[in-house]
């Protein structure tokens, strides 16, 4: 059944992603499966040296709600805020 999205805030779930290739096969799956429909899933690599910036790669390809933001590693989820690529978010809850 399909939902009107007009009628239901846009939730933006960041996720940040520190050579996490370990965690990703079932942290994204899970977020993406999901049943509320006007999400937006924005994963933020920190410079991993991992396998991680390709899995969220793959899975962006795959669904369109997923958006990736690749950086060089600056150690600290504060600077995901004052990241420019991201959206204006009405809400900041950690």
């Amino acid at each position: 059944m399909e939902q009107n999205h007009s009628s239901r805030p846009l939730i933006s779930v960041l996720i940040p992603v520190y050579n996490a290739d370990k965690y990703l096969a079932e942290t994204l799956p899970s977020i993406k499966n999901q049943t509320y429909s006007n999400l937006e899933i924005i994963c933020i690599d920190d410079g991993s040296t991992d396998k991680s910036l390709a899995i969220l790669q793959e899975f962006a390809q795959k669904d369109p709600r997923f958006k990736i933001i690749s950086r060089a590693n600056i150690c600290k989820l504060a600077g995901c805020v004052e990241d420019k690529n991201l959206p204006k978010l009405a809400w900041w809850i950690r």
